[in-house]
C-alpha cells in the first residue's frame, strides 16, 4: 500500500508561502522561535507537509490570541508525545524481531 509521506522535507519556502498564506517573515519568525525546524539544504529551507500543517496551526493559535510561549509548550509536548510513541513502536518491533 502506498501512502503520502508527509514527513519528507522537500518543499521550498515559496511553496510553503503559497500553501499557508504566511509571509517569509512570519515563517522565519516561527523558525526563530523554534516552533518549526526545516531542513537546511544548500542555503535553502526545505519543509515537509507536516511542517506546513504545523505552520497553519501556529498561525491559527496566534490569531486566536495565544502567546508564543504557550504555543512553544504545546509544540514541545506534541513532539515529546511523538518521540515517545516512536520509542514504543521501536521497542515492539524489537520484541517481535523485525528491528535490530
Amino acid at each position: 500500500m502506498v501512502s503520502l509521506q508527509k514527513d519528507l522535507s522537500i518543499l521550498p519556502m515559496n511553496v510553503v508561502r503559497a500553501l499557508t498564506g504566511l509571509s517569509d517573515r512570519q515563517i522565519r519568525y516561527y523558525e526563530e522561535k523554534q516552533l518549526v525546524v526545516p531542513l537546511r539544504e544548500k542555503q535553502q529551507r526545505k519543509y515537509s507537509l507536516d511542517e506546513v500543517d504545523r505552520l497553519i496551526e501556529i498561525s491559527n493559535m496566534i490569531s486566536s490570541g495565544e502567546k508564543i510561549e504557550e504555543i512553544r509548550n504545546k509544540v514541545q509536548k506534541s513532539d515529546d508525545d511523538y518521540r515517545e510513541k516512536l520509542r514504543q513502536y521501536q521497542n515492539e518491533f524489537i520484541k517481535i524481531g523485525r528491528l535490530k
